[in-house]
């Protein structure tokens, strides 16, 4: 579940076009966690997960555009730079870099 919400915060955060860099955790140096985006939604609701499809049911969400299962655990915050979002995380047995793959229809 926290894999989802994250992946969903990260889908939050990659629609806004063109969007400022997100380079380190906390956003900049000053770790204020205030993006200087304009026009983000001041909340989301995640949706539910069909369990049998192992897919989010987007009718169930609320300003979220798309979702991605990207690894079993997250264990950072999103890093956006040059409008590619990474994300690290981890499957079994392995620690990973991920490169969320591109918004559907860009």
């Amino acid at each position: 579940m926290k894999s989802l919400l994250t992946a969903l915060l990260l889908a939050l955060l990659s629609f806004a076009a063109p969007a400022t860099d997100w380079p380190q955790w906390g956003g900049t140096d000053n770790k204020n966690m205030v993006s200087e985006e304009k026009g983000l939604p001041d909340s989301f609701v995640p949706g539910e997960k069909n369990p049998m499809a192992g897919r989010l049911m987007m009718e169930t969400t609320k300003n979220v555009k798309w979702g991605v299962k990207l690894c079993s655990a997250i264990y950072s915050t999103p890093v956006i730079s040059n409008g590619q979002v990474y994300i690290g995380g981890q499957k079994p047995g392995a620690g990973l870099l991920a490169l969320m793959p591109p918004r559907p229809g860009t």
